[in-house]
């Protein structure tokens, strides 16, 4: 089964990793209003591209960076 992985750093440093099951990512589609998906896809979170990659087994790996302050955040999402 197809999992998620989600990597999330703080200035350089590793904070957390998590993995979801892909079927997660069926179940948001199904859920969120369309609406709801386009804000994702506004700030870089793009549930149909991760949902044709887990669907068809082509890999997938999206990187957010996002400045808070003086803070830089980095969240990696990737289809295994």
């Amino acid at each position: 089964m197809k999992t998620i992985t989600i990597e999330k750093f703080v200035n350089g440093q590793h904070q957390k990793t998590t993995n979801v099951p892909a079927a997660l990512v069926d179940m948001l589609s199904f859920i969120l209003p369309q609406s709801g998906i386009g804000e994702l896809q506004k700030h870089g979170i793009d549930l149909p591209a991760i949902e044709t990659a887990c669907k068809t087994g082509t890999a997938y790996s999206k990187t957010i960076e996002v400045e808070e302050g003086s803070v830089l955040k980095k969240v990696i999402i990737t289809v295994n």
